[in-house]
């Protein structure tokens, strides 16, 4: 992760994931974790980057799976979930379909 502030001054932290992901919603939360003890978020900031290393195939890494049921289901529905906003994405535009998060955030991401 790196941060931009107003000045052009860069900060930058990275982070190993303990497992392997194709969840946005995992790499999201440990970027505003680290973004978070980065900067104080009430100032400023010109740029946020999230750059992703050690990527690999889905299929080429396994899972430990879970011994809670709920987890693996909940997992596996996320999963499915961001294969679905990927292909509408991919077949209507970017711009096709959002989290309602950041439409209500007045930001225009």
């Amino acid at each position: 992760v790196s941060v931009r502030d107003p000045y052009f001054n860069n900060l930058s932290r990275r982070r190993k994931l303990r497992f392997p992901t194709c969840l946005c919603k995992d790499i999201a939360s440990v970027s505003v974790d680290i973004i978070s003890g980065l900067v104080d978020i009430n100032k400023p900031i010109r740029a946020i980057s999230i750059t992703g290393t050690d990527i690999c195939d889905e299929h080429s890494v396994g899972i430990q799976q879970t011994l809670f049921e709920k987890e693996s289901i909940t997992r596996e529905k996320n999963e499915k979930l961001e294969r679905t906003v990927d292909f509408i994405r991919a077949r209507y535009g970017g711009d096709s379909i959002t989290r309602a998060s950041s439409v209500a955030s007045g930001l225009g991401i």
